[in-house]
């Protein structure tokens, strides 16, 4: 994707790229490496699919080691989560967004265009490159937009008449009408943004409706729908270990073709248990909710997946499964006979291992989505 620099008007120089999902944002590794090896098929046959093979085997022999690994490895401090856009900004090489649950979230403004006399700015803003379930509220500047049935802004009353919102899930197949329509020639029947979860804001000029400049487009998306292998059905959730098995076989993950679909099933449902919460109601044992964008490596993405359900991804016998906390009953009892020299006993803790108090940060409904220091 080709962006101008004005940053009032972004042209885009090719209508053919738009009708590609992947013109947005740059994909991951593994499609590059498939659309290597089926470029060489035709000269070199059946050694590149074998050499594919190999890579990807290796790959997952080297995740599952490298997972082993940094389980035994101190943890570096100072670490920033990759919560995907939670802004508006311009780029050429934006990486791909991905939400699973529920999430607030901004993105890449793709297309900027002046109408009437600059009297109307059209701007579309990439939120996810997958379709997703349901955008439910629209912000700007993190105030909830009231929309009626056209998507005209009825409230806040200070944008009431000057702003007009549409939504595409990423699920279109035909352009938006009413750009196409409104635009002066340069949005056409052929820019559909396949695949493209995206916000079309029409905003018209006042100075007393945007006297800051153009405010932060943000949503609250319900985000990818995955596969349930209890059910054999695709639908929106927020469990943890399902959404793990969706990243593991995405086309943007791993790309795996081998799940252990019997242990998704029983690490789904542990996900699913209710848990009695302090204030009263219960909550999922597990869940996640947010977004990341593909400038993280596939092991940061699945580490934080699996932090999310205190649990870990394994590798065996060409099959990924993800292991859940949950209490296991013991099939095996050790006492002293079992060992091969005598006890030792430490009395206490080194002063250094000693803590009193831990801390940490959240987003979610409770905060408005916005990152929040829990109580320590």
């Amino acid at each position: 994707m080709i962006y101008n620099n004005n940053p009032v008007r972004a042209m885009l120089h090719s209508t053919t790229a738009l009708t590609d999902p992947r013109c947005f944002m740059p994909q991951a590794l593994p499609i590059l490496i498939t659309a290597a090896a089926t470029t060489a098929a035709g000269v070199i046959g059946g050694t590149v699919a074998l050499t594919f093979a190999a890579i990807a085997t290796s790959f997952a022999i080297s995740a599952a080691l490298g997972f082993a690994l940094s389980a035994l490895a101190p943890k570096p401090a100072g670490a920033v989560a990759d919560q995907g856009y939670q802004v508006n900004n311009v780029g050429a090489k934006n990486p791909h967004a991905i939400i699973y649950g529920r999430a607030v979230v901004g993105g890449p403004n793709f297309y900027n265009e002046t109408t009437t006399g600059n009297t109307y700015l059209h701007r579309l803003i990439a939120l996810a490159a997958h379709e997703c379930d349901a955008i439910e509220t629209v912000y700007f500047n993190d105030e909830a937009l009231t929309l009626d049935v056209n998507g005209n802004v009825t409230a806040p009353t200070k944008w009431a008449g000057y702003a007009r919102i549409k939504t595409h899930l990423g699920d279109q197949t035909t352009a938006d009408s009413d750009l196409v329509s409104e635009s002066e020639g340069d949005w056409t029947s052929s820019h559909k943004a396949l695949g493209i979860c995206y916000i079309y804001a029409r905003l018209r000029f006042s100075r007393d409706a945007f006297p800051n400049g153009i405010p932060v487009i943000t949503a609250k998306v319900r985000g990818k729908k995955v596969l349930d292998p209890r059910t054999s059905t695709t639908a929106w959730t927020d469990n943890a270990a399902l959404i793990a098995r969706d990243y593991i076989t995405a086309d943007y993950g791993l790309a795996a073709t081998g799940t252990n679909d019997t242990a998704y099933s029983a690490a789904a449902t542990v996900c699913d248990e209710s848990v009695a919460l302090a204030a009263g109601g219960t909550e999922s044992r597990y869940t996640i909710n947010g977004a990341f964008s593909l400038k993280s490596t596939p092991r940061q993405i699945l580490k934080s997946m699996h932090d999310a359900m205190a649990g870990y991804p394994v590798y065996g016998q060409g099959q990924w499964k993800s292991v859940v906390g949950e209490y296991t009953a013991a099939t095996k009892t050790l006492d002293e006979n079992d060992l091969r020299s005598g006890l030792s006993v430490v009395p206490r803790h080194p002063r250094a291992s000693n803590f009193n108090g831990v801390t940490g940060t959240f987003r979610g409904e409770e905060s408005e989505w916005k990152e929040t220091s829990y109580p320590p």
